[in-house]
């Protein structure tokens, strides 16, 4: 399933003032994981196996949230809400790695959160707010996509794909 990227071209905010520009992350294997507020749990979930296993724990990933039906009003309180996620997830992370003895690492550069409040990059997957499962795209280092998943427990198939990359 090898097809041109609908990630290029995109630059979207990212949590903390910060942008994900998805050109900048050619080069490496990719995993991006699209969800909502439905699929957090899901998505955090698929995160954790692949920080867990040591062909998967240093792969790239890109949490892209879809929070296009996110009114104006509420947007900060969303971005507040994020961020406190993030910094839990990361040094959850963290001590996933430590526990499973593996040498430290940047969890920030490995994991990152795209805040994706026009539904440009979710929309190009066909992902949308009422989605309850989350997509996963795997890329290989050209953003060329290796696969779609969508199904609730991803891991195997993730890492199937990434070892096509």
């Amino acid at each position: 399933m090898t097809t041109t990227s609908a990630l290029a071209g995109h630059v979207v905010p990212g949590v903390n003032g910060t942008t994900v520009d998805f050109d900048a992350r050619r080069g490496a294997p990719l995993v991006v994981i699209l969800g909502n507020r439905h699929t957090q749990k899901a998505g955090h979930q698929i995160i954790e196996s692949l920080r867990s296993h040591p062909a998967t724990m240093s792969v790239p990933v890109v949490q892209v949230a879809c929070l296009r039906d996110v009114s104006q009003p509420l947007r900060a309180m969303a971005q507040r809400h994020i961020a406190a996620g993030y910094r839990a997830q990361l040094a959850d992370l963290a001590a996933r790695r430590a526990a499973l003895g593996a040498p430290a690492a940047d969890e920030s550069a490995l994991l990152t959160i795209a805040l994706d409040w026009t539904g440009e990059v979710t929309g190009g997957f066909g992902f949308t707010g009422a989605d309850r499962t989350p997509v996963v795209l795997v890329f290989d280092p050209g953003q060329r996509l290796l696969a779609r998943i969508t199904e609730p427990h991803a891991f195997a198939a993730v890492k199937a794909a990434l070892g096509t990359a």
